[in-house]
């Protein structure tokens, strides 16, 4: 059973490239399909005015310029997007609590750019979230730690009944993953969240060259579990995230200073989940990617 015989986390990597030329990279738990390539970041230095320091990224021959593993969602998940159903959300300040939204939605994509925040702290989102905040599957950068995190701890709050009828529970652990922002000349890296949310699923993606998968498995037995809130641990500015694939700049600019959409396509769960058919004596599993 998915969640109990695995760890519900992206594994089993496939690669191809498509008609375009784009590397595109898929993975088991049906995983949103990526890109992946080199990225070239300039004007980049560690905090001792150097670039030679501790990150994922290979240092050229100019003291600037670094190289490193770009990640994304594929491109045309955008044909996906239900234009209707956008929602621009007014920047919001966050002080070591949780604000929820008046956004809600167990499927939506959300982009999101941290414009500023206090090193060392914890800033991020919770998704899926109950009325009481009682179950809530966290989004989370550990700036101490230079740790990305899904904490699914509480994603799970009661014996849901597909689980509770054959005497399981779903795993619920951590997935992380470390991530390092660059320092731009004098100034940190901006903290850039791509998200992508389903009924049974999320998925990060970092300022273009990070990404962490993970299935949760929220009851909503109290509540429909459907909303969201920026959380941060000290001071924190969410504002606008970049609608299109260029990811978080290093200088200032005239982004707008939100960008939410909730619920990408119209029937999310089964576009992007696994659909489990029973069949004897073969469990098969189907996909709508």
């Amino acid at each position: 059973m998915v969640g109990v015989s695995d760890r519900s986390d992206w594994y089993a990597s496939s690669n191809y490239s498509d008609k375009n030329g784009k590397n595109v990279l898929i993975g088991w738990m049906l995983s949103v399909p990526r890109e992946v390539g080199v990225a070239i970041v300039r004007d980049i230095y560690g905090v001792d005015q150097h670039v030679v320091g501790k990150g994922d990224w290979i240092v050229s021959d100019s003291k600037d310029i670094i190289k490193t593993l770009s990640v994304k969602p594929r491109s045309n998940l955008q044909l996906l997007r239900n234009e209707n159903s956008l929602e621009h959300v007014a920047s919001v300040s966050v002080n070591g609590l949780s604000q929820v939204l008046n956004s809600t939605g167990a499927s939506f994509e959300l982009i999101a750019e941290v414009a500023d925040f206090e090193r060392g702290s914890k800033v991020g989102f919770e998704v899926r979230r109950s009325s009481t905040g009682d179950e809530v599957a966290t989004i989370v950068y550990d700036d101490a730690q230079k740790k990305m995190i899904i904490d699914r701890s509480k994603s799970l709050t009661a014996d849901c009944t597909v689980f509770a009828d054959n005497g399981v529970k779903p795993i619920s652990e951590s997935i992380l993953g470390h991530f390092y922002l660059d320092v731009c000349v004098a100034t940190s890296e901006k903290l850039g969240f791509h998200v992508f949310v389903d009924v049974l699923r999320v998925e990060v993606f970092v300022n273009n060259r990070f990404s962490l998968s993970a299935r949760i498995y929220p009851c909503a037995s109290q509540s429909k579990s459907d909303g969201i809130a920026p959380t941060a641990s000290g001071d924190s500015m969410f504002r606008a995230g970049w609608p299109g694939s260029r990811g978080p700049p290093c200088r200032d600019s005239q982004a707008p200073r939100w960008f939410l959409r909730l619920n990408l396509v119209q029937d999310f769960p089964q576009a992007f989940s696994v659909v489990w058919a029973q069949r004897q004596p073969l469990l098969i599993a189907h996909a709508g990617i």
